[in-house]
């Protein structure tokens, strides 16, 4: 992996979050942060990517972000969510090939809304990068973007493995 920032790869938020959930260990961390911590990963991802282009997120800057997909996240997403995982048990004729198939499609769709709220949230980001001038480490901000996101304060990604794992795969 390239130790570049993500603005000098030209790397979108989308292709980011594709390489960093691809890395070892980070798509259970997200599974686990997302049922344990009820977190909306592809947040978390946007300030893990949002900081190597430069933009230290402060605790507002974090607040503002979840509020452009926060209804999203809850009425789409989370919703084609559900019904995936309901599927995976019933009700009949689930679970079966025919309904796996079914499953297998709204996968693909619960994946495109995540990446609409992903493109929702590199677009409105657009003035922060604009004003960035330095790099900043993703733990940083995946500490305030998980505090805003859950209301629990920390202070290092060290106090949740998870983050830990998310922010040594986000810095290449």
């Amino acid at each position: 992996m390239s130790s570049q920032p993500a603005e000098e790869r030209s790397e979108t938020l989308w292709e980011f979050c594709l390489r960093v959930y691809a890395a070892p260990g980070v798509a259970p961390a997200c599974l686990e942060l997302q049922e344990t911590h009820d977190v909306d990963v592809p947040l978390l991802l946007f300030s893990a990517w949002i900081a190597l282009v430069g933009v230290r997120m402060t605790p507002d800057q974090a607040h503002l972000a979840r509020s452009w997909v926060v209804e999203w996240q809850h009425q789409v997403v989370k919703v084609l969510r559900s019904l995936r995982t309901r599927l995976k048990t019933g009700p009949a004729p689930a679970p079966s090939g025919p309904t796996e198939t079914f499953r297998t499609t709204i996968k693909r769709v619960e994946l495109e809304a995540e990446k609409l709220e992903l493109e929702t949230l590199e677009t409105q980001a657009a003035v922060w990068r604009a004003e960035a001038d330095r790099r900043v480490a993703p733990s940083e901000n995946l500490v305030t973007m998980f505090s805003a996101i859950t209301g629990q304060p920390i202070v290092s990604t060290l106090q949740i493995p998870s983050l830990s794992v998310i922010a040594a795969a986000s810095a290449g």
